[in-house]
């Protein structure tokens, strides 16, 4: 891992004191609590980053699940089976469950 300090590191980088990448200046984009960002400056940052790309056209993205282990822990687009009479089939993304998508599937809808 490299900081725009130049200084290098392979390994954790939750922690810190003396941690090489504690004293690394952190992007307005990349660890800055969500509360102290203005809302003008989000977007300023936002529509500079979306002009860099030259032009673009939003489409729809497809995508299906998958499913793969590392270290023991399940990656992916993982599918969930209903467990009981009134559940419902999903689609959630792990590990820690942080997006969910239900029928219809191509709704564009999903749950956080």
């Amino acid at each position: 891992i490299e900081c725009s300090a130049g200084r290098s590191f392979h390994g954790d980088r939750s922690r810190g004191g003396n941690h090489p990448l504690s004293r690394c200046p952190k992007p307005l984009d990349q660890g800055s609590p969500r509360s102290s960002l203005d809302e003008s400056a989000r977007r300023s940052l936002f529509d500079e980053r979306l002009a860099s790309l030259g032009e673009i056209s939003f489409k729809r993205v497809e995508v299906a699940p998958f499913e793969i282990e590392h270290f023991g822990i399940k990656f992916g687009l993982i599918v969930r089976e209903p467990e009981e009479d009134d559940d419902v089939w999903a689609v959630e993304m792990q590990p820690g469950n942080y997006m969910a998508f239900f029928e219809p599937w191509d709704s564009g809808d999903y749950d956080t």
